[in-house]
Parts: C-alpha cells; structure tokens; sequence
C-alpha cells in the first residue's frame, strides 16, 4: 500500500512539474504585439493613377496628384482635399534621375514625399518629388530607342551578308550632302565616297542618323566595294555622334 501511495504521490509531483514547466515555456516564446500609431490614408482612382494621401503621425506625407501649376521651386498639386502646395528646396531630390522642374508639365501625375507644413495650410516641404508620367514617357523613349538600334544592326548585318563589302576607317572632309559624297582619308591615302541611294547611317549607337549630322573632321567607318579610288558606300557610321541617349530614370 504504502508503494502504491509513493507511486501516485510521484506521479502527480511530476505531472504538476510538466505543467509549470508548459506554462513558463509559453510566457517566454509569446510573441511580441506591436503597439501601430494611427496615420490617416486616403486613395482614389485607377491603379495607375490614383490619387493618395498619406499623413503619418510625425506629420511625414506621402502625396500623389495632378499637376495644376509649375514654379521655379514648387508645384501646385490637384489631389484629396484640393489643391496642395509643394515646396521643392534645393535638397529636395527631383525624379527621374537627372530631371528638373522644367520638365515637368501641367496635367503632368506626381507622386511627393516631405512634411506637412506647420506654418502653411495646404502645403509640403518636399523632400523627393517624381514625375511618373516623365517617367513612363522615358521608358517608352528607351523601347524605341533600343527598338532602332536592334533593326539597324540587323539591316547592317544583311548587308554585310549579302554584298561583302569591305569596311574602312577614317577622317570626313569635303562634305556635300545635296551630292552624298565626301572625302575620306585613312592613313595617308585619300577616297572620294559615293552613299548609294539607300545607304545606311547611323551614329555611334547605331541609331539613324543623316549626312547633315556629319561633321568636318568626324571620325567615320564606311563598309562599301571600291572602284579606283572611290568607295560606293552602302553604310557610313560616324563613331562621333552620340546625340541620342537612352535616358536614365527611376
């Protein structure tokens, strides 16, 4: 009998043990609650261009609308309760990369970043400004662009292709556009270069270009067959002329 008492006595000892060991295991991996801070958000319109306002705690403001007016340093912005000022100072980043005030256009969609001002109603000091539609119309200039360049390489590839043609490097000088012709000199030898009727130029990029856009003294590779000393010319590529870029944006 007295065994049986040890036995059971022991069993609810330990049982007691497991349970108070369960319960100081569960307080010490709990998980954490997070206390949030109230911020007001207001969104509205298509997904692409909807308009948002929201004003943390701190009074930081995330603020998207419309253009309605551009100034040397701010913009006037149409977005949830009217007609927002935006001071732009000279810290405040502009995007995309490398933009300015200028171009930026009424009707124009912005997405601003900065601190409700205390002292103005209606009003942000901004500390980042975007031009989502700037930015949009860069992306597309980019698709083109590279667009372009894919087809005049591939054209210059058929060329090559099909005529065979022997390419040279050189100086352009003498140039006359109404004649297409111009004078090339490689070393110390001098040709006369005759453009074919549909002859290909294109700049350093391989984006088209045209013969006006050669220079006195530009750099030049012609790919043509040659008769005595002149060059019919079926792709001129003026390595100096880089007037078109693909832009930079965020």
């Amino acid at each position: 009998m007295n065994i049986k008492k040890y036995l059971v006595g022991a069993g609810i000892a330990a049982t007691m043990f497991v349970g108070a060991s369960s319960l100081v295991f569960a307080e010490n991996t709990a998980t954490p609650q997070t206390t949030m801070m109230p911020q007001a958000t207001m969104m509205s319109g298509s997904n692409d261009r909807q308009m948002v306002l929201e004003v943390g705690p701190k009074g930081n403001v995330l603020l998207r609308g419309t253009v309605n007016e551009i100034g040397a340093n701010f913009l006037k912005v149409k977005s949830w309760g009217g007609e927002w000022m935006v001071n732009i100072p000279s810290s405040a980043q502009i995007l995309p990369e490398n933009a300015t005030l200028t171009q930026y256009a009424v009707g124009d969609f912005v997405g601003v970043q900065g601190t409700v001002s205390q002292s103005a109603l209606w009003t942000v000091d901004a500390r980042l400004v975007r031009d989502w539609t700037a930015k949009k119309v860069i992306k597309e200039e980019r698709e083109a662009i590279k667009k372009e360049r894919r087809n005049n390489q591939e054209e210059i590839r058929e060329v090559m292709k099909n005529e065979s043609p022997k390419n040279w490097q050189g100086i352009a000088t003498n140039i006359n556009v109404d004649a297409k012709t111009f004078t090339l000199t490689v070393g110390g030898t001098v040709y006369t270069v005759q453009l074919v009727t549909d002859a290909k130029i294109v700049d350093k990029m391989f984006l088209s270009t045209s013969l006006t856009d050669v220079k006195e003294g530009d750099t030049v590779r012609i790919w043509g067959p040659l008769t005595d000393t002149t060059i019919n010319a079926y792709v001129l590529r003026d390595v100096m002329i880089t007037s078109k870029t693909t832009g930079s944006g965020n």
